[in-house]
């Protein structure tokens, strides 16, 4: 039987994310079983090149062959499909199937697209509400830089370095991040080079459920580190790394010296970026021209005043700590390579946010691997200049790397959104006038949608702008009240804001996802709002025009600017022409970036899911969310918090008759994800006191994927559970089905351990025998 792959482009997973309940299971049913091979109710489409569609009742879904790899560009109501799609028998040529997708002069190979299988990610739900990130397939464009990677290996350094080096300098949105996350795990996978992949803390968690990299993860081999750098440094030498005084050791030894020689006052604070600064252009081991550095330029006075702060006189405040910069040096000075592999790759994404000293030791180390080991390195930079967030002394010129390179399509933005966040961008180059140039940005022609006009809600106060929180807040709610049986949905329709300040009173509305301005760069979603961005007076510093060029630069499809009169007029009308422009009596616009669902990184607040749940479960009646556990493996709970969940779930559902539970039971039934399913009937059946019952149906995951480790963690619930209640035998023997012992103290250990029933009963039998036999107990 031939293995099929299924894609499905991004904006098909959008369309999807909108459908009714009903509609988005026909859609399931539909790709699941195109992935399979069963293509239903299918007919080639008239009047397109290789363009067919499956229905079923009112759903349709489009799609294209290669070989055994299907594509699905839309899917959706069929009153919604026919508007895109008129058939025409006469029609000559033929459309093509790039004019169905709109994507002009490129070619189905550049359209971003994400793996849709069935073994890895059984739960619907959890691929369409964020899952899909996580199995993106290179476009032809990243491909390019990865035979480029490989063909590196095969060469020596050049003449600017002993070592093989690349740098992908591109702009938000190109796909950098993706493309080194699955080049790391395929060069480890295919030819077990040694991996370090260096990302920033931010992004961590979510780049390690990439579904190649989760995998490789779960094998823990030492040659495949993916984490931050300082994750990287413990490892390498965690003797050394004991010595390096933590991040706020040295702030306070800086902020005590500066107290001490009248740099600030003795009321007054240093900062995070002080210290940035301070590391960057004071305590530097590199001796550059530091005059052409924007940031330089801007803080010039305030460094100068760092300046009078003797690196000595801060070490003898740390005492026997290392400053970081030392500790950096120390421990690749004493690193080795890894012997699993004659080939390592360095990767730093984001790299344009740390110190050049930094990269420069990961190339004196590699430098000496190559040359006192044979030990062949590659680095492999990717960044981008003009979205520095911290104030740092980063150039690409001082570190001589070998090649460039630039990823030229934005795979994320719209058009409308690029025009708009480029204009933000001439700040930047105005703000930089005299330094170096600033690397180009991604031209609007260059996405892959057209999209729509940046929508502006001007306020005529801070406290009508505030007002406006609550509305959306409340429209929020009433959005999530529709869909009674979707957490993921609930939570996806939360509005994703990105703000810079906002009084306590404001700061956590329900409904409301929010995002400090510095906490939004390597992020993305399909709709965000930007609150009060533009608060400050006069000509907008570098560091402001490039905070603003990373926040507009993150939503994909809808951008709503809320600001107040005085904010907008920090600029010239003009600057704004190309958006359309709202007041607050206009409900609508709240209405439109609500609509789009954001279903990634949703979970950062575990606790107000919980609260989620168990306000579903109070409810009269109750109300239990089919996709809990599908958003419990988004959220990455480990077993021992889903255990405290479930403990206090089933205090609540203890409150509900057993009516209430067993027709529960049996609605669940129409789960279709056994993933899904199966533990929320064994929460269940725990609630009703049937344990075995539970473990008796978990026992269906075993069946379904015996690799996965879902079927172990139930079954550790279900016993840990019993032993809650005394249970002690009952919970031991659970533990048995997946191959713990009994304990050897248990009496009539070894005549339970060989026998299924009831527990009384076999202990009764036992005894019973044993008087027999021996004529006591």
């Amino acid at each position: 039987m031939p293995v099929y792959t299924v894609r499905i482009v991004r904006a098909a997973v959008r369309e999807i994310q909108k459908l009714p309940h009903e509609y988005f299971k026909l859609v399931a049913e539909i790709i699941k079983n195109i992935s399979d091979g069963n293509l239903g109710d299918y007919r080639k489409l008239e009047g397109y090149k290789d363009l067919w569609r499956t229905k079923k009742h009112d759903v349709r879904v489009i799609w294209t062959k290669n070989q055994n790899q299907f594509l699905i560009l839309i899917a959706g109501q069929r009153k919604d499909i026919y508007k895109r799609i008129i058939e025409d028998i006469n029609r000559n040529p033929e459309i093509d199937i790039a004019d169905v997708i709109d994507i002009g002069e490129k070619t189905v190979e550049d359209v971003p697209t994400y793996i849709w299988n069935p073994t890895q990610t059984n739960s619907w739900n959890q691929f369409v509400y964020g899952g899909y990130l996580y199995s993106p397939v290179l476009t032809q464009e990243q491909k390019a830089i990865f035979q480029e990677v490989i063909n590196s290996s095969l060469h020596s350094g050049s003449n600017h370095s002993n070592i093989n080096s690349l740098l992908v300098q591109s702009a938000p949105g190109t796909g950098k991040t993706v493309c080194a996350a699955l080049m790391a795990s395929e060069l480890y996978a295919n030819n077990y080079w040694n991996i370090a992949l260096i990302l920033p803390e931010t992004l961590c968690a979510e780049i390690k459920e990439f579904t190649e990299i989760k995998e490789i993860l779960q094998i823990r081999e030492a040659n495949f580190f993916v984490g931050t750098f300082a994750e990287w440094l413990h490892q390498a030498a965690p003797d050394i790394y004991e010595t390096v005084a933590t991040v706020s050791q040295e702030l306070q030894a800086l902020q005590s010296q500066a107290r001490k020689i009248h740099v600030i006052d003795n009321n007054e604070y240093l900062n995070i970026n002080d210290l940035i600064l301070f590391r960057g252009f004071i305590a530097n081991k590199h001796k550059h021209e530091q005059s052409d550095y924007p940031i330089y330029r801007e803080n010039k006075h305030w460094i100068g005043e760092l300046k009078k702060i003797k690196l000595s006189e801060l070490q003898q405040r740390l005492g026997n700590k290392k400053i970081w910069i030392d500790g950096v040096n120390a421990i690749t000075e004493n690193a080795r390579p890894l012997q699993q592999s004659n080939t390592t790759l360095f990767i730093f994404d984001e790299a344009q946010d740390y110190l050049i000293d930094e990269i420069n030791a990961i190339v004196k180390m590699l430098e000496r691997w190559q040359q006192d080991s044979n030990h062949a390195s590659i680095l492999f930079l990717l960044g981008d200049m003009n979205q520095r967030i911290t104030p740092i002394d980063f150039n690409w010129g001082h570190l001589k790397l070998n090649k460039r390179h630039n990823l030229k399509y934005n795979y994320r933005n719209t058009k409308y959104i690029l025009e708009f966040a480029n204009s933000f961008h001439l700040f930047a180059q105005q703000a930089n006038s005299g330094g170096k140039k600033l690397p180009e940005v991604s031209k609007p022609e260059e996405a892959f949608e057209q999209g729509e006009p940046v929508r502006i809600l001007e306020c005529t106060s801070q406290e009508e702008a505030l007002k406006i929180l609550n509305d959306l807040s409340d429209k929020v709610r009433y959005t999530c009240a529709l869909e009674q049986r979707s957490i993921l949905r609930l939570l996806s329709n939360q509005v994703k804001l990105i703000y810079q300040d906002i009084p306590e009173q404001y700061s956590n509305l329900p409904g409301l996802d929010y995002i400090k301005f510095h906490q939004a760069k390597g992020r993305e979603f399909d709709a965000c709002v930007a609150f009060s961005v533009f608060k400050g007076q006069g000509q907008p510093s570098f560091e402001e025009a490039n905070n603003w060029y990373t926040i507009f630069t993150r939503p994909r499809y809808r951008l709503l600017v809320i600001a107040t009169t005085d904010e907008i007029n920090r600029f010239e009308r003009s600057h704004f022409q190309k958006c359309q422009f709202f007041n607050t009596s206009n409900i609508d616009t709240l209405d439109w970036i609500t609509e789009w669902a954001n279903g990634e990184h949703l979970f950062k607040d575990i606790t107000g899911l919980c609260n989620i749940i168990y306000e579903g479960l109070s409810n009269q009646p109750v109300q239990i969310y089919w996709d809990t556990y599908a958003a419990f493996r988004l959220a990455r709970i480990d077993n021992n918090k889903v255990t405290q969940i479930e403990e206090q779930a089933i205090k609540i559902l203890a409150n509900h008759s057993k009516e209430i539970l067993y027709e529960e039971l049996r609605q669940i039934q129409q789960i279709d994800s056994p993933s899904d399913r199966i533990p929320l009937q064994c929460l269940l059946l725990m609630a009703l006191d049937s344990s075995w019952e539970a473990v008796q149906v978990a026992s269906e995951l075993q069946n379904i994927n015996p690799q996965e480790q879902e079927y172990e963690n139930l079954i550790l619930r279900i016993a840990d559970r019993l032993q809650r209640k005394g249970l002690l035998y009952e919970a031991a023997r659970v533990r048995m089905k997946i191959g713990m012992h009994l304990p050897e103290d248990f009496p009539f250990r070894e005549e339970i351990s060989n026998h299924e029933g009831y527990l009384v009963t076999l202990l009764c039998n036992a005894a019973i025998d044993k008087i027999g036999n021996t004529g006591e107990l």
